[in-house]
């Protein structure tokens, strides 16, 4: 839904509020072929969904659906939603589709067992939503479409190291390789911080860019810089209190996931 909601932010950017079926439309497609692609991640790591607490009552790892049945599924929505971009959208939106859907599917799901640097790969796919919808419209990828790429890109990266740190355990016997498990905790809040500081930095460039006003300006910084502090919060105290340090990786968490919405809400209004 989150991805839903960025791509459908996209659109809103533009300022074209005209043409709502073709809007409609686009979505649509960006929907399936996002569905289509979290299917076929559910095909490629079924074995190890079932090893963990969160994912081990998704339909495949329970057996309630073939991985046959899933990876035609996949297939069928994941072409849908790429032909639909192609013959009822633009060109560059489908291109940039087959690159969501490829660096997603075949480049960051198997690299998660691999290394703990799939984070960065795995944020390709995850910042290109917003730009779909952007791209829908505008049918460029001009410094706006840029802009929104390099904040959900930014972005991601701390909102999943959170969520890497109070999963850590379950990572671990799924087999995923994430920052708390490889690399110390001091390190991991360096790199949350850091990406949480190029947020807020990319977070106002539609101003720069002449897309937002002074309103935006001033309220995204203010929302930027909350959301940096959440993740710069000392947590030396904490480190071997496992208790303590989930609730902190909790409260990065909820704060991203506030923060963005906020953000993309006021590049809308103001």
């Amino acid at each position: 839904m989150l991805n839903i909601i960025a791509a459908a932010s996209g659109i809103l950017m533009t300022r074209n509020i005209g043409r709502l079926e073709f809007h409609l439309e686009s979505i649509l497609y960006i929907s399936i072929l996002i569905a289509g692609a979290a299917a076929l991640n559910c095909v490629w790591e079924a074995e190890g969904d079932r090893l963990m607490e969160r994912t081990k009552d998704r339909a495949i790892a329970t057996g309630r659906i073939s991985v046959l049945s899933g990876l035609v599924f996949g297939a069928l929505l994941s072409l849908l939603g790429l032909l639909g971009l192609y013959l009822r959208v633009n060109l560059l939106t489908f291109l940039l589709g087959v690159l969501s859907l490829v660096s997603y599917v075949l480049i960051y799901t198997p690299l998660k067992r691999r290394t703990h640097l799939a984070v960065y790969a795995g944020a390709i796919p995850g910042a290109l939503p917003p730009v779909l919808g952007y791209t829908s419209i505008m049918n460029e990828l001009d410094s706006m479409a840029i802009a929104l790429f390099a904040i959900l890109f930014f972005w991601q990266i701390p909102h999943f190291l959170a969520i890497s740190i109070y999963q850590s355990r379950d990572y671990a016997k799924g087999g995923v390789l994430v920052y708390p498990n490889v690399k110390s905790m001091s390190e991991t809040r360096f790199v949350m911080v850091f990406f949480a500081l190029l947020t807020c930095a990319s977070g106002v460039l539609p101003y720069f860019l002449g897309q937002s006003g002074l309103p935006f300006l001033i309220l995204g910084l203010f929302s930027g810089f909350y959301f940096a502090y959440m993740n710069s919060t000392n947590i030396n105290q904490i480190l071997d209190n496992k208790t303590e340090l989930d609730k902190w990786a909790k409260k990065c968490f909820f704060a991203s996931i506030i923060y963005l919405p906020v953000l993309f809400g006021l590049m809308i209004v103001f």
